[in-house]
């Protein structure tokens, strides 16, 4: 049968009419559902509606329990459209309550009693149900809830003289059925309420995309309070089909697997997390002909596992659906399809459901690219129970009108080229990672593949001195690897910035009731030492004592081995230079960038402090595989050890050099004219790529040699294939510096929206900074004419100054000429002082503002977590060009 969402075919070897399918019509969502459920009655009365292994309910068993429950409610409460809760474990009993709440009228608020106590006093003080419905096992804990005993019902005591006739009355398809409370696993709990329009809506669209018919069996796992039970309980009830409940808290995984076989289930509904644990079983499954992967994120290997596992009679669906909208997007997977990539799509949109992918202004975005998930329907749910102005943020008036609006989802997501959508997950759990989004599924993905990991779970967590890494949480399946071998195989497929760098091993992945990930009982990486293949080794001298407190202090972990490579440790090269001006601190030495390896540890940053400087100013960064390399150019403090931390975002493919000052090389040379620096460094680099192109980058005052090294470069009529300017102000002189401070267009503008009293404070501010920079450029000039005038040199000696105000010095000093070609100029924000390279680049520049984090006007450092990233990002996308 064709899915109308699609394009995709669902196919089974049953016919429609094996099935006993019959289309859902669009004028049944103007029904309510007790009114379809009793059409269903009237056409099924033997047939099994809920299926248990304990007590199995026919529809007119089912039809006359529910009006049972009606009826009691309707002597207690009337027939207004008030809430009441419904407290029970799932079953029969939850299933006749939940129909019989809807006869009466009433808007049921599902609770799950094994969620903590104070959890559902919040629910209850927030939603004021008038009615606590109850079985025997619940009712000590509905009447802990509610103290009035007037307001408790307990169905199976209470009800046996109530009417089992229809009561008949008049349900208009707007009147609210239900509130379910969101689990709070991405903020407090908030109540979703929907009408009968929607939910039948809802069930349309599962039942004519899923043919779902009435000798179906559908599975019923998870919670009452899940709103996914929505799909599984009314897909069924409403068709003709039975749907059977499954205590999977209370039997677990091994009795699931043998239950499905039993009970002949023919629709499976659950998440991909539970269907992987399902497989692990090794049970057969010859009576499933569809299975439902929906709540969570699926990955490759959940689609790699039901490919191995099913023949040709069985579909996969991986939806995306949400308790504001219902199923939205549905992929079909067979046997035989054919996945590639690291995301498995979400698919096509259902019937009446739209997709936009916008970005933070809510404007859409290309597709490719990633942006938040718009759902845009007329049968969004009618939102949030008692909160009107959080229900106006979230689902908002569509511009063109027509009853359609808009739900902004939390979610990312991706449209392909063809429409179909890549989910994302979770913005909460989706944070940037040195600016960059890191896809989780793929290591995840690449984590399983290894013989010795069954399940993998990786979340972006804070790693503390205002940095972010990533831990893995895995379960293993035999031995349990060292970490550092986990790290070498990852980095064959990986780049760096997504290896993890902590791993946490666990007995099994915590779930919540609905078979999620429960992402809050994950804690943190412990301080102890992670299992390593290294034999742990103490420190041997005062010297080697010292660093490894530091590796301690920054990694925060409990000892370190002088052998212990610090990446391995759980460090990356933000954490690098972090330790290192640490080291310097504590030893009063200073540590050259060369100490910054790919691999180093104490004993080897111990036995090179002592070291002579190096022969030559060029520092390997990054070894790649041959292909051309990018040279980055040192700053005003003449080290390059922050490359590193671009080079970690940059392709691992990649050679990158830093060429240093040549101070701290064994010359010891001091340089105070940029055209002899770059000069100098010109030599390094021709010995080391003799043919070119090449691809200089500098930052800051690298930024100016840089510059002038590609002169040189273009005079010798070698290729310069890119160079980078990052946040490099433009060598004007004095009065260019104070016009670019002051009378900046961009800074008017800001200026402008300030207070008379804010304008002030950020004027004091400015004058107090351009006095400390005038002070620091005059200092030199202070010192050459006072020598001068006193006869002691006939030129200044301006080699006497320090390695900091030489190099503004050199800067102040430059002219820079007209440049024949392109130059990229990336600012912390629109240029002001770096708006002269304009003028100069007889091809223009191409000019690439990178925020920090909204403060545009703050200095940016490589070494600051999101913007490092976002500015390789930029960078690459010039390289691969």
């Amino acid at each position: 049968m064709p899915d109308p969402s699609g394009g995709i075919f669902l196919t089974t070897q049953q016919s429609d009419e094996d099935r006993g399918l019959v289309r859902f019509d669009r004028s049944n969502c103007e029904m309510s559902i007790p009114d379809l459920f009793e059409r269903q009655v009237r056409a099924y009365p033997g047939r099994i509606a809920v299926g248990c292994e304990q007590q199995s309910l026919s529809y007119d068993d089912l039809n006359r329990a529910s009006n049972r429950i009606a009826h009691a409610i309707l002597r207690c409460r009337g027939d207004r459209n008030e809430p009441i809760a419904l407290l029970f474990r799932q079953g029969p009993t939850a299933v006749s309550a939940t129909i019989g709440s809807l006869k009466a009228g009433k808007i049921y608020v599902p609770l799950e009693p094994n969620q903590p106590v104070h959890e559902l006093q919040k629910i209850i003080a927030h939603c004021k149900p008038s009615l606590i419905l109850c079985e025997r096992g619940t009712e000590p804990l509905a009447r802990s809830l509610i103290v009035d005993a007037n307001r408790h019902l307990n169905v199976e005591t209470t009800t046996a003289g109530e009417s089992d006739i229809d009561l008949g009355l008049n349900l208009l398809p707007d009147r609210i059925c239900y509130i379910f409370y969101t689990s709070g696993t991405t903020g407090p709990p908030k109540g979703v309420f929907d009408n009968h329009r929607n939910v039948l809506h809802n069930i349309m669209r599962y039942t004519n995309s899923l043919g779902i018919g009435a000798k179906d069996r559908l599975s019923l796992i998870q919670s009452c309070s899940f709103s996914g039970t929505v799909s599984s309980v009314f897909s069924a009830l409403l068709n003709g089909a039975a749907v059977c409940p499954f205590d999977l808290q209370g039997q677990g995984i091994a009795r699931l697997a043998s239950w499905i076989e039993r009970e002949r289930i023919t629709v499976f509904h659950s998440t991909p997390t539970l269907f992987e644990q399902l497989m692990a079983t090794g049970q057969k499954f010859d009576n499933l002909r569809l299975i439902r992967l929906e709540g969570d994120r699926a990955a490759p290997r959940h689609i790699s596992l039901f490919q191995s596992h099913f023949n040709d009679d069985c579909v996969l669906v991986n939806g995306l659906g949400l308790t504001e909208a219902g199923i939205v997007r549905q992929y079909f997977v067979t046997p035989r399809t054919k996945t590639d990539g690291d995301v498995v799509p979400v698919g096509q949109a259902t019937e009446g459901m739209e997709i936009n992918v916008v970005d933070a202004e809510g404007c859409n975005v290309d597709r490719g690219r990633v942006g938040e998930i718009v759902i845009r329907s007329r049968h969004l749910a009618c939102g949030y129970w008692l909160q009107p102005s959080l229900t106006g943020a979230a689902f908002v008036p569509d511009p063109a009108g027509g009853g359609m609006r808009r739900y902004r989802t939390g979610d990312l997501g991706r449209l392909r080229a063809d429409g179909c959508l890549d989910y994302l997950g979770r913005k909460d759990f989706q944070a940037k990672l040195r600016g960059q989004w890191v896809d989780t599924a793929k290591i995840e993905g690449d984590l399983c593949a290894m013989d010795s990991i069954s399940q993998a779970l990786v979340l972006i967590r804070d790693g503390g001195l205002g940095t972010q890494q990533l831990i893995a949480y895995l379960v293993t399946a035999g031995v349990r690897p060292s970490i550092d071998s986990i790290r070498r195989a990852l980095g064959r497929t990986l780049p760096t910035v997504m290896i993890p760098s902590k791993c946490v091993f666990i007995a099994a992945m915590p779930m919540d009731r609905n078979g999620k990930v429960d992402r809050r009982r994950l804690s943190a990486p412990e301080r102890q030492r992670p299992n390593l293949k290294k034999i742990f080794v103490a420190p041997r001298s005062q010297e080697e004592e010292i660093v490894a407190k530091c590796f301690c202090e920054i990694l925060k972990i409990d000892r370190v081995g002088v052998h212990d490579e610090f990446l391995d440790l759980g460090g990356d090269s933000l954490l690098a230079v972090e330790l290192l001006m640490m080291i310097e601190e504590r030893l009063r030495v200073e540590c050259p960038a060369a100490l910054m390896g790919r691999l180093f540890s104490v004993a080897s940053v111990v036995s090179r402090l002592g070291q002579d400087p190096p022969e030559s100013a060029l520092v390997q960064i990054q070894a790649g595989d041959g292909r051309a390399p990018l040279f980055c150019i040192h700053n005003y403090s003449g080290d390059v050890s922050d490359y590193y931390c671009l080079a970690d975002c940059l392709d691992p493919n990649r050679t990158v050099y830093g060429l240093q000052s040549r101070e701290f090389s064994k010359a010891g040379i001091r340089d105070v004219r940029v055209e002899d620096m770059a000069a100098a460094y010109l030599i390094e680099i021709t010995a080391v790529a003799p043919d070119g192109p090449y691809y200089l980058c500098g930052d800051c005052f690298g930024g100016t040699i840089a510059f002038e090294i590609a002169q040189q470069l273009r005079r010798q009529g070698r290729n310069v294939a890119l160079l980078v300017l990052i946040d490099t102000a433009f060598p004007g002189g004095f009065l260019y510096d104070l016009a670019s401070r002051f009378l900046d267009p961009y800074r008017r503008r800001r200026l402008s929206d300030l207070t008379a009293k804010q304008w002030l404070r950020f004027f004091a501010r400015r004058l107090q900074a351009f006095v400390r920079w005038a002070a620091s450029g005059s200092k030199h000039r202070l010192i050459s004419a006072t020598e001068w005038v006193l006869g002691r040199r006939h030129q200044p000696d301006f080699h006497r100054l320090g390695i900091l105000e030489r190099n503004k010095l050199a800067q102040a000093r430059y002219n820079p000429r007209q440049y024949d070609d392109e130059i990229v100029l990336i600012c912390p924000g629109p240029p002001h002082n770096q708006r002269g390279w304009i003028g100069v680049a007889a091809d223009g520049c191409h000019i690439i503002e990178v925020p920090l984090d909204g403060q545009p006007l703050k200095s940016p450092h490589l070494t600051h977590d999101p913007y490092v990233g976002t500015l390789a990002a930029h960078i690459s996308k010039f390289l691969e060009a």
